[in-house]
């Protein structure tokens, strides 16, 4: 039987046994460790000796890989949620906060060690998920968050679509790299394309009688 090594239907850590620490310490080290081996030959030894703790001590807070993966799929997601916020935290305008989220989204793919790792020797591991509807979790989760803040400068509808769109180019750049620089190029689309698009469908909305000002 084929096991999907991306499952997160792993036994969850015991939450009397684990502690944030720990946790962070376990995902940390998977990471390197998918990085450095790959996915689909990691072993529950190479994420302790990358903890630099014994298989033992691992196996008392994780009980098992599904357990250390869905751990990892977790903690990645709300890394994920933590930098969006902080990436449109401060800004003042909506050219600002779409331009905030492309870049952070192209940042945060490209410079994702473990993640390019496996698109570059097992891309099979990763696709299923990063593709069609394989993607939706993923899509779902960073548009959510950042509609959240787009909010601020258009009608809430509006800031959902224009936040899935966002994150379904920064994936595509991601999937299919340009020649130059991902950030630059994410971002030379943005301007073009997307900050005019939403500036006027914004400006649209704050028209019409159910609007909502900028």
């Amino acid at each position: 039987m084929t096991v999907d090594p991306l499952s997160v239907r792993g036994t969850p850590p015991d939450p009397r046994a684990s502690t944030p620490e720990v946790t962070a310490r376990v995902v940390e080290a998977a990471l390197r460790a998918i990085a450095r081996f790959g996915l689909s030959k990691l072993t529950i030894d190479d994420v302790a000796r990358e903890a630099g703790i014994s298989r033992a001590t691992l196996y008392r807070y994780f009980p098992g890989r599904g357990a250390v993966l869905a751990a990892v799929v977790r903690s990645e997601t709300d890394r994920l949620q933590r930098g969006l916020d902080e990436a449109l935290g401060e800004t003042t305008t909506l050219a600002e906060a779409l331009a905030a989220v492309a870049g952070f989204g192209a940042r945060a793919f490209a410079g994702h060690e473990a993640l390019q790792h496996l698109l570059a020797t097992e891309p099979g591991t990763v696709l299923p998920h990063l593709c069609f509807t394989g993607a939706d979790s993923l899509l779902t989760v960073a548009a959510d968050r950042a509609a959240q803040h787009l909010c601020r400068f258009m009608a809430p509808l509006e800031a959902r679509r224009t936040a899935e769109w966002l994150a379904r180019i920064v994936l595509s750049y991601g999937l299919a790299p340009p020649a130059g620089p991902a950030e630059a190029t994410v971002l030379a689309v943005v301007r073009e394309f997307v900050i005019p698009a939403a500036q006027e469908r914004a400006g649209a909305a704050e028209g019409s009688p159910g609007g909502t000002a900028a």
